[in-house]
């Protein structure tokens, strides 16, 4: 009779919240001793199993005395460890969801202490949010150096332990302490490469310490002569730390590694003559790159090349020039594509000789004459002459040719229009294109919407940007939905910009792309007159590691904008 009565109470509630219930919550077990458990009223016995899931249940539609009562009384009667663990964990659950954050530790601590190997990491690390919310970053830390001594761990949770740690070290602008911390783990355990990757990485990272980051690589270098990780590490701090005899050493070794794949020994050199121009060791740059120019083996790769080079002639006196004869030379042959592709990026962005790149692009349009990449070239040289006429021409072509290029230079067409006064040329075709490109639809309709706008006619602005907010949410891309934001705030549309900023957040997105959200959503925040919220935001950003440092100084003036307002 009593299970009768418990499987009827749960498909009451089952059927109340037209729901099913919930799987069971992840099994526990830590480190530290447990803290005194509070005492539930008791229920009578039952089968454990039976009241889990009914206790689950309580939890989940937030009944939480009635779950707290059972998960005592499974506690009180239960003799499998694992059960009570269970129990235990739900114990801690009751008290997050209600915000005593304090009150949970204990219970989490007995369930880690029970858990079955498999699930103490996952327990683990909700212990250590706990202490982190509590104020007790030690105690947090503790767990941290505990978890890194047991030797079980797989290298993702091991990760994630030293980025956790990363997270406490931030929070206390300690990142200098927290390489300390790891040079005296590295000391302790010389061999051990993982916390010399982790060293290394916070060094050339964060720190942009490279000096230090390269001694580091250096040391994991000696541990495997021929790991292309290590070469390449070695190869990148050397270059940044100043060292580029160094760096061409290293990489000469990594090029063996990969002598028989061309576009491996490519992308090698373009990543030290990267580093080598940002150090602005002009020479030892312009060679390595000429050297992956000439094994290219298409115009395009060649071009994605030279613009490294060429910034790196045009700091050595005389060299540029010289390359631009010999180009013109070989350029004597019309047909030399190359050639003349060379000639127009150094015209294009580096001499600033408008009309010689006219000439050279003529050319080029003259054995492609549907060539995307020259289209655009022609619609920039167009835009830097004056001549909107030519952007909106030139631009228009490309729609047609091809619409992902098109989309690239969509602002620049519209400003030509609206130099030349044309802007109702534009509409119709931006619509058209909307249809032809799903990838950029959400572009095309928002910058439609704005032309609409613009011209007065707001009812079919607000009816496109409908159709905008659909688009971006049958394509599921943050990226997308960061698009229409903008364009949202933009128009004054502030809490529908608020609403879409939500949804993306809950989406997966890569650094950037969340960095900007959280940006957009906390000054769209500002707008609505929630600062407090908006100061949320920006702390989750100065908070989070893996944001560029460009996102956290924004982050930061957007904080500082906000405290320094007076409230009410």
């Amino acid at each position: 009779m009593r299970r009768l009565l418990l499987a009827s109470a749960v498909a009451l509630l089952c059927r109340c919240h037209d729901s099913q219930p919930p799987a069971k919550p992840p099994a526990a077990s830590p480190t530290t001793k447990p803290a005194p458990q509070d005492k539930g009223p008791a229920v009578s016995g039952e089968d454990p199993a039976y009241l889990l899931d009914l206790a689950d249940l309580y939890l989940k539609y937030k009944k939480y005395d009635e779950a707290q009562r059972i998960y005592f009384e499974i506690q009180k009667t239960s003799k499998d460890p694992e059960t009570v663990g269970r129990a235990m964990y739900g114990v801690a659950l009751v008290h997050i969801m209600k915000g005593e954050h304090k009150l949970a530790i204990g219970p989490l601590i007995s369930a880690i202490q029970t858990a079955p190997p498999s699930g103490r990491a996952e327990l683990k690390f909700m212990l250590v949010g706990l202490y982190v919310d509590t104020g007790d970053e030690a105690a947090a830390e503790r767990v941290l150096d505990e978890m890194l001594r047991e030797p079980d761990h797989e290298m993702q949770v091991r990760n994630q332990i030293y980025n956790r740690l990363a997270e406490l070290y931030v929070r206390r602008n300690d990142l200098k302490g927290l390489a300390a911390k790891l040079e005296k783990m590295s000391e302790a355990d010389p061999k051990n490469r993982e916390i010399l990757t982790v060293l290394a990485q916070l060094y050339s990272g964060r720190l942009q310490d490279f000096a230090r980051a390269l001694a580091v690589c250096e040391k994991l270098l000696t541990m495997s002569h021929d790991d292309p990780a290590a070469l390449q590490a070695v190869m990148e701090s050397a270059a940044r730390a100043g060292k580029p005899d160094r760096a061409l050493e290293v990489m000469e070794k990594l090029l063996k590694t990969v002598e028989k794949d061309v576009a491996a020994q490519i992308r090698v050199m373009k990543l030290l003559g990267g580093h080598l121009l940002q150090a602005k060791a002009w020479e030892k740059a312009a060679a390595v790159l000429d050297r992956a120019e000439k094994l290219c083996p298409t115009p395009a790769e060649k071009d994605d090349v030279r613009m490294g080079l060429y910034t790196a002639l045009k700091e050595l006196p005389g060299r540029l020039p010289e390359r631009v004869k010999e180009l013109e030379k070989a350029a004597e042959d019309p047909k030399d594509e190359s050639a003349l592709r060379g000639l127009l990026l150094i015209h294009q962005r580096f001499t600033g000789a408008t009309a010689k790149a006219d000439e050279v692009l003529a050319k080029l349009l003259a054995l492609k004459p549907e060539d995307p990449a020259y289209l655009s070239a022609g619609v920039d040289i167009a835009r830097q002459k004056g001549d909107h006429e030519r952007v909106a021409a030139l631009f228009e072509k490309l729609l047609d040719v091809d619409v992902r290029s098109a989309g690239n230079l969509l602002e620049t067409y519209v400003n030509a229009l609206k130099l030349a006064g044309k802007m109702e040329r534009a509409l119709p075709l931006l619509l058209k294109a909307a249809e032809r490109d799903a990838a950029l639809r959400v572009a095309f309709l928002a910058q439609s919407g704005e032309l609409m706008l613009r011209a007065g006619q707001r009812e079919a602005a607000v009816k496109l940007w409908e159709r905008m907010r659909s688009a971006v949410r049958e394509s599921k891309k943050a990226a997308d939905y960061l698009a229409a934001v903008v364009v949202l705030k933009r128009a004054g549309a502030f809490q529908e910009a608020m609403e879409l900023c939500q949804e993306a957040l809950k989406l997966g997105a890569d650094a950037a792309t969340l960095a900007n959200l959280l940006l957009e959503g906390a000054d769209l925040l500002d707008l609505l007159k929630k600062p407090e919220e908006a100061e949320k935001l920006c702390r989750e950003i100065l908070r989070r590691t893996e944001f560029s440092d460009e996102a956290r100084r924004a982050a930061q003036k957007k904080l500082a904008e906000l405290q320094q307002r007076p409230r009410k």
